[in-house]
């Protein structure tokens, strides 16, 4: 008798332990972490190697954001952020931007013309979360041009 006694009361401990721990579906949980819309460009050049400042414009569904990223530039600002040679834009759901963007330390140094972008699901706190926002990805290879870009 005392051995299922004994089995019953660690059986229902269990059972509660089970019932109090949260999972994903529990709103709090899938609100947890957050992130935003938009598209994240890495810029290099033809070797590989980061470009972490830079400057120009981005056109996105007829609207010009001009960026700058590097020493000197001001920061923050609500369009964008810089974090090394990484820009993000905070640009919604577009198949296409065009760049006109050159290295500030390397003025020989630019990318100018159109860029596809394509927008996938982020899910930080798990798919069973559904998704947060949508980004884009892009790595964009800056080549030595004659053309100057603003």
């Amino acid at each position: 008798m005392q051995y299922s006694t004994r089995f019953g009361l660690t059986a229902l401990i269990l059972l509660l332990g089970l019932l109090i721990l949260p999972g994903c579906g529990d709103s709090d949980n899938c609100t947890l972490i957050g992130c935003e819309s938009g598209v994240v460009l890495e810029f290099e050049d033809a070797n590989g190697e980061p470009i972490n400042a830079f400057k120009g414009t981005i056109t996105a569904d007829g609207e010009v954001y001009s960026v700058e990223c590097g020493e000197g530039a001001q920061l923050p600002t609500t369009d964008y952020l810089c974090r090394q040679n990484d820009l993000f834009v905070r640009i919604n759901s577009v198949s296409e931007i065009a760049l006109n963007i050159r290295a500030t330390d390397n003025g020989e140094l630019a990318y100018i013309g159109g860029l596809a972008v394509e927008f996938a699901p982020q899910y930080p706190n798990g798919e069973e979360c559904g998704a947060a926002c949508e980004r884009a990805e892009k790595t964009v290879v800056m080549e030595p041009t004659q053309a100057s870009a603003e």
